[in-house]
């Protein structure tokens, strides 16, 4: 199974629109994002993110591109401050491929407690439309497969 984690795409702030959608440039990291996932093997059968504009614009762009077949569904679950601990209990009892489309802090906290078992463990640094694959092995280990931010790829 593998569980993609990204971060959503560049929002406009606060002060311009309360419901912070994606700016310009986070619709090109978006779509820079989803041009890159779909020239690898990337088949999610589930694109879950937080419900929140920048998160679910985010999704729905990735979706359109890179898994035409996946619409994208909200959950509580992947909010800035939802407990990983839900989320990594829900992904251990999966094996289908899934993307997360969230924010800072769950997702870190997410991917800290899958690959180090402590959720403060700080291992992975996210940035705005960064995709972290995740890997689990038949041991029911993660590991990660690789990592990738927008300015990496453009």
């Amino acid at each position: 199974m593998r569980l993609y984690l990204m971060q959503h795409a560049e929002a406009v702030a606060k002060e311009v629109d309360s419901q912070r959608p994606l700016s310009e440039e986070g619709r090109r990291q978006a779509r820079l994002m989803a041009d890159f996932l779909s020239s690898r093997d990337f088949h999610p059968a589930r694109i879950v993110h937080s419900g929140k504009a920048r998160a679910k614009q985010t999704a729905e762009i990735v979706a359109s591109i890179a898994a035409s077949g996946t619409a994208p569904k909200s959950s509580s679950h992947v909010s800035p401050d939802s407990p990983p601990e839900t989320v990594a209990s829900e992904v251990e009892d999966s094996a289908d491929d899934t993307l997360l489309v969230g924010h800072l802090p769950h997702l870190s906290r997410l991917a800290s407690l899958l690959l180090a078992g402590n959720a403060d463990a700080e291992v992975v640094t996210f940035k705005y439309a960064c995709v972290v694959c995740l890997e689990r092995n038949s041991g029911y280990r993660w590991h990660i497969r690789w990592a990738v931010t927008p300015d990496l790829i453009a």
